[in-house]
């Protein structure tokens, strides 16, 4: 008896782990150029290197739902190798929205790891779009508002929060998402007001291979409310890991 309840934990492990399936793979440049950030035009002369543009698909491979939260804008930067240290309070962002902090992680490969992102904060001397702008004061009137609505212990956590909830998707048994993302290690800035991120020790002149992770373990959904987790059923705790792409040296 204990080893067929052995055998149905171990199946039931082996069914939610591998519930969702993440493909990525290179698409043409100049046939995807709608997708390619507001901004690529106007940071062009700051960029070395064009980037890529990648596709994603994501699916349910199972007969049950899944709820999670997911940013199809961009992609984010790992900061570590280990992703059980994610989402702890200690490592939660006070503006993870602008870091694409619940987006695929895009972990590097080059003679070892290159998973350690570097953060640039200048910013060119040039007016702001008013459509950015635009953007911008929506988002902090958004932030305000949901402030005023909820109450957490601190800023941080109450903006990640609202950027949790404003990701959740439910998808439905075998239902399949796809999205197209700019991807460039060199340089990511897709707006004016957002942050300037890269790869550090990031070699151009050599080949890189990169897998792409949707992090989403128990730590994340301690920044929900209990009403909230309540919300979603079958919230989804693991880790999920695509294919690896392999970039040649510029």
């Amino acid at each position: 008896m204990l080893k067929f309840l052995t055998f149905l934990s171990l199946l039931f492990a082996f069914q939610v782990s591998s519930q969702l399936k993440l493909e990525v793979k290179m698409v043409d440049f100049e046939q995807n150029k709608s997708v390619l950030p507001k901004t690529f035009n106007i940071y062009q002369s700051m960029i070395a290197h064009k980037g890529y543009i990648l596709e994603f698909t994501l699916t349910n491979t199972s007969d049950q739902p899944v709820s999670f939260p997911l940013d199809t804008l961009s992609y984010a930067i790992p900061f570590t190798e280990d992703t059980r240290v994610y989402y702890e309070e200690e490592n939660v962002s006070s503006n993870p929205d602008r870091l694409y902090r619940l987006g695929v992680y895009g972990f590097i490969d080059q003679n070892g790891p290159v998973s350690e992102g570097g953060i640039g904060c200048e910013m060119p001397d040039i007016v702001e779009h008013p459509d950015h702008k635009k953007a911008r004061e929506e988002r902090e009137k958004t932030i305000s508002e949901w402030k005023r609505k909820n109450h957490f212990k601190t800023q941080g956590l109450m903006v990640n929060n609202w950027y949790i909830m404003k990701s959740m998707i439910v998808m439905k048994p075998e239902e399949r998402i796809q999205y197209k993302i700019y991807f460039n290690p060199f340089f990511k800035k897709l707006c004016h007001y957002c942050y300037t991120e890269y790869y550090d020790g990031l070699n151009p002149e050599l080949p890189y291979e990169v897998n792409f992770k949707i992090i989403l373990n128990k730590n994340l959904y301690t920044l929900l409310t209990e009403k909230q987790k309540r919300q979603y059923k079958n919230l989804y705790t693991e880790v999920v890991t695509s294919n690896t792409l392999r970039f040649e040296g510029q």
